[in-house]
């Protein structure tokens, strides 16, 4: 009897071959296979001899442990090919119907039946992360995990990649969701491979969403490093397309200390922020979590500007109009915000010239409510979402 032995991640798949030997007995000779080095002997005659009958392992083969099924260590058990996937790994890959189906049968599986398919998967969880099927197959992982043996696996083959994980469309999905799902105190991992990068990861289009993720799943503690390099940067990351996102995330989850600091870099400069097209939103939520005294600060600032930066230009553009309209629902708290009413009344001829301003007329209550922003465009064109400070408009068929 001879032994073909194909090694597959850190545990092995096991092909016997059956041979006559020379007193025709059966025999099996688990040797252990050379990692890095030549092909022993052995292995090597029944490569040779193997032929057409010879059984290959596939990289999908299903694996359930050899021997009378005492229980060993997950990385010492030694498996036998029973049962290959319909796929293997380049047509999961590939294929979004193979992975629905996959991913189907993980939602419906029992713990056990979980983590058998984790066993089947584990090298390919990487490669899964970065596909649009695969990244749900990963997600689902981090769900159903049961214990925390399955979560360290899943961890370890995942850590020493986040950086290309987090820059992938699909693969930020498996790094959020992972944030949200497991103990904070398993999001080491993520953490640590951001430091020393935070500002560029905040700037990134899909690293921004971890970041947030992080903010609001894990402790101060946890995150003080990485904040410690982010926040000092928090003007330049107001005004950035993403970087925004991770400003109004730390106005909301930051410790108060963390806060104020931020609003020392962000207020002086309140005016010039309301017009920004990504300033704007950081803007509103300042005017949402500021003191009463920050709030008074950041009012002042608005009577203060002069010129294109003023607080009519500011009301008639299109992205200050939503910070102006927002401070109407403070006339009865601050007393500076009537003496807003009152400069923006005077100039009401003026603000009607704009279709942003409209809100702001409204909000204010300067003109009856018929002037609104629809009657400012022609008839053929209806908007559609201004939820990102932004027409969006189409011509109606």
């Amino acid at each position: 009897m001879m032994m073909q032995r194909s090694s597959w991640a850190d545990e092995e798949v096991i092909v016997v071959e059956q041979v006559h030997s020379v007193n025709v007995r059966q025999r099996v000779r688990q040797r252990r296979s050379r990692r890095g080095g030549a092909t022993p002997q052995c292995q090597m005659a029944a490569n040779g001899r193997a032929g057409a009958n010879s059984t290959k392992s596939a990289p999908w083969a299903k694996r359930v442990p050899a021997g009378n099924g005492a229980e060993e260590s997950p990385s010492k058990k030694v498996y036998t090919h029973v049962e290959p996937l319909s796929a293997d790994l380049q047509a999961l890959l590939e294929s979004p119907e193979r992975c629905k189906e996959v991913l189907a049968r993980l939602t419906r599986a029992d713990q056990v039946e979980q983590h058998e398919m984790l066993m089947w998967l584990q090298n390919a969880l990487r490669f899964l992360a970065l596909t649009k099927g695969g990244c749900r197959i990963v997600q689902k992982f981090f769900e159903v995990s049961g214990n925390n043996s399955d979560r360290d696996l899943i961890i370890a083959e995942l850590k020493d990649h986040i950086v290309e994980i987090y820059e992938s469309p699909h693969g930020n999905f498996v790094l959020s969701k992972a944030v949200e799902v497991l103990p904070a105190a398993k999001n080491g991992f993520i953490i640590t491979a951001l430091l020393g990068r935070g500002v560029s990861v905040c700037k990134h289009r899909f690293g921004c969403r971890v970041v947030c993720r992080l903010m609001e799943h894990c402790t101060e503690e946890q995150i003080a490093p990485l904040l410690d390099e982010i926040l000092p940067e928090a003007a330049m990351l107001a005004r950035d397309d993403y970087g925004n996102y991770i400003v109004q995330a730390a106005l909301e989850h930051a410790s108060a200390s963390r806060q104020v600091a931020m609003k020392v870099q962000l207020l002086p400069g309140f005016a010039s922020l309301a017009m920004h097209k990504d300033g704007s939103r950081v803007a509103e939520r300042l005017l949402d979590y500021c003191t009463f005294e920050e709030k008074g600060i950041a009012i002042r600032t608005l009577l203060q500007a002069e010129g294109e930066g003023s607080l009519v230009e500011i009301a008639r553009s299109r992205y200050g109009s939503y910070v102006i309209a927002q401070l109407a629902s403070l006339q009865q708290i601050h007393v500076e915000v009537p003496e807003i009413a009152a400069i923006l009344n005077s100039n009401l001829q003026l603000l009607q010239t704009s279709q942003y301003a409209d809100r702001v007329i409204i909000a204010f209550g300067l003109a009856p409510e018929q002037s609104q922003l629809s009657l400012h465009l022609p008839q053929e064109f209806v908007e559609l979402d201004d939820s990102n400070h932004g027409m969006h408009m189409i011509e109606m068929s």
